[in-house]
């Protein structure tokens, strides 16, 4: 989905962005201009200080968003009251969100989802820690991350690497919004713009499953 106001959004202060945004309804493609480019840089710096490794910038910053998104509301955002300058609230709000993202996600094992569509309810493995992985649970998470890493189609690598890392369908399903928004991806099915969902990442997962086990079994 292209962000097709990006030239009126650089005209726009950070204070009218923020009314754009919080007006309803809401304008995601301007949250996703002000955080993910104009305040990048600063937004990568408090990253770089609280957890520094670029593998979990994706993923730090797609949290972020949806953390002042909410429920949809941009309730986080509108808590700002303008008593200080946008960039100085980033920056405390960033630091203390990455800080909780270190201990919440990157300090705690990975639980794999299950990929048997005939036992949907039994995780093929989990990760609860080294000490307790033997050999063929290890060897069954590297095959199925390898798998997926594999994958051709662009869309079901992207989903299939953020399911795994523990996101739920409703979280990849805005990730996927704002990831073919920075890229200017548009698709169509039956003349309408597709707008990813939950149902729509469902169908991807289900399809890079079955890619995957293929991939597994050859």
């Amino acid at each position: 989905m292209e962000i097709r106001n990006r030239n009126l959004y650089k005209r726009l202060t950070d204070k009218e962005l923020v009314q754009v945004i919080l007006k309803i309804p809401h304008d995601d493609d301007a949250a996703v201009y002000l955080f993910f480019e104009r305040y990048q840089p600063l937004l990568l710096k408090q990253f770089h200080l609280f957890i520094g490794d670029m593998n979990w910038w994706a993923d730090a910053m797609n949290e972020f968003f949806l953390y002042l998104k909410g429920n949809g509301d941009w309730e986080k955002l509108s808590s700002f009251k303008w008593e200080s300058s946008l960039g100085s609230w980033l920056k405390t709000t960033s630091r203390n969100f990455f800080n909780d993202f270190r201990e919440r996600v990157i300090k705690k094992p990975i639980i794999i989802v299950n990929i048997d569509e005939e036992k949907p309810d039994r995780p093929v493995f989990q990760l609860p820690s080294e000490s307790e992985e033997d050999r063929e649970k290890r060897e069954k998470r590297v095959q199925i991350w390898e798998a997926a890493l594999r994958l051709k189609d662009e869309d079901q690598r992207f989903v299939m690497v953020k399911k795994l890392r523990g996101y739920d369908s409703k979280e990849v399903a805005v990730m996927l919004q704002m990831r073919w928004a920075k890229r200017g991806i548009v698709k169509y099915y039956k003349k309408r713009i597709v707008v990813p969902d939950n149902h729509y990442v469902d169908n991807i997962c289900k399809k890079a499953k079955a890619e995957i086990m293929k991939m597994i079994h050859q």
